[in-house]
């Protein structure tokens, strides 16, 4: 089980009680991707702006194909029905209206890591451009010098900033 879902629920799962676990499993989720992509809000308007549209914030994969851009939109909406379905769910209703065997409590918390997993290993703009600004660093040091200015320097993130949001 991923760390970050053990973080959130290890208290509930101590006591067996596995209706709450999951529902604070999939808040885990949620701060995640707030975590990564800077974002406030929560539930599907919180994926669908972190992971939908043509220059999602949060990628899992390149988006350079049909298929990797249908995988992006895929695992949005399983986060979105993540939401949806259980974790709206386990927040409204009764644990005794929701029975929750313990089953389905680890078939569920096994989805929860995966979506973790997804998330640890996406791509973010942040990402992106610390990648650009070390490398460039690495070819062109010279350019780095103390005297040179924040801007100038910040070059190879806005590089790497159109080629991200362009899918490249």
């Amino acid at each position: 089980m991923h760390g970050d879902v053990l973080r959130f629920c290890r208290a509930e799962l101590l006591e067996d009680n596995y209706f709450d676990a999951f529902l604070e499993a999939t808040k885990s989720v949620a701060q995640q991707v707030r975590d990564r992509s800077g974002l406030t809000t929560d539930g599907s308007s919180l994926y669908q702006t972190a992971f939908g549209g043509d220059s999602p914030s949060v990628r899992v994969n390149a988006m350079r194909t049909k298929s990797e851009r249908g995988e992006q939109r895929g695992f949005m909406n399983l986060l979105i029905g993540m939401a949806g379905v259980f974790r709206n769910t386990a927040a409204h209703e009764a644990p005794i209206m929701w029975a929750m065997p313990v089953e389905d409590a680890l078939d569920l918390f096994a989805l929860t890591s995966y979506a973790h997993r997804r998330i640890d290993r996406a791509t973010t703009l942040d990402t992106v451009c610390r990648r650009a600004r070390w490398q460039d660093t690495r070819e062109a040091p010279r350019q780095h010098a103390s005297r040179t200015t924040w801007a100038s320097r910040d070059r190879p993130c806005a590089r790497a900033a159109r080629g991200f949001t362009r899918g490249a």
